[in-house]
Parts: C-alpha cells; structure tokens; sequence
C-alpha cells in the first residue's frame, strides 16, 4: 500500500503547479524530506518541475516516474498540473486520491491532511 501525496507552489497568477508522488507521502517520509532538502522556493519548483514522482529517497534524490508506467490514480491529478484554486487540490483528498498535500507558500511548507484541515506550518 503507498500513501500518495502531491507537492506544489503557488505561480504569480495565483494558480498552484502541482505534482504527485506515489510513496511515503506521511508527514515522517515526505515531509521531513521536504523541510530537509526542498526548503526554499528554489528548490521546490526544481523538484516539482520534474513531475511525477515514484518517491524521494531518505538522501533527497526524487525518483521520476515516467509517464507511461502511472496508475489511473496518479492519471487523474498528473496531467492537471495548473490548478486554479487550493480547492481543487483538496478535493484529491476528499475523492480519496491523495493523502497528504505539501505547498510551499510564503516561505515555507504547509501540509493539508484530510478534508481541508492545515495542521502544520512545517518550516519551524
């Protein structure tokens, strides 16, 4: 069993670029990953412009997964990667797609789990 998650930033425009990655998206796996090797703007829109992800290793190293190999499930978010509203992201995890979102917003990672709840400001 995989715990999907999706990462994302907000664009200029006030859309999100998003995308899915399939393992480990828990606050423990995922998460610490992000605080520890994705922590400024930079580098998230470096690792989301990759796309989809298998996993990010416990070095840091994302794991592109190539188009042809995703699931349906990874299919219905993946090739949306402009979404208009933080709405439509959280609707994945209420249509029970995803997990847990991460969005670096303002500085820092935000993390969404279950219907529309933020529970963590991750950056501290």
């Amino acid at each position: 069993m995989s715990t999907h998650a999706i990462v994302g930033y907000e664009l200029p425009n006030g859309k999100f670029k998003i995308a899915g990655i399939h393992y480990d998206g828990y606050m423990e796996g995922v998460g610490k990953l992000l605080i520890k090797y994705f922590n400024s703007e930079k580098l998230a829109i470096k690792l989301i412009s990759g796309g989809y992800m298998r996993s990010i290793s416990g070095e840091g190293v994302p794991d592109y997964e190539a188009v042809q190999e995703r699931d349906e499930t990874s299919a219905q978010y993946v090739e949306k990667p402009d979404v208009d509203e933080i709405e439509d992201i959280t609707n994945l995890i209420k249509n029970g797609y995803i997990d847990y979102i991460y969005i670096y917003i303002k500085n820092r990672w935000v993390v969404i789990t279950g219907l529309y709840d933020v529970i963590s400001n991750m950056s501290n």
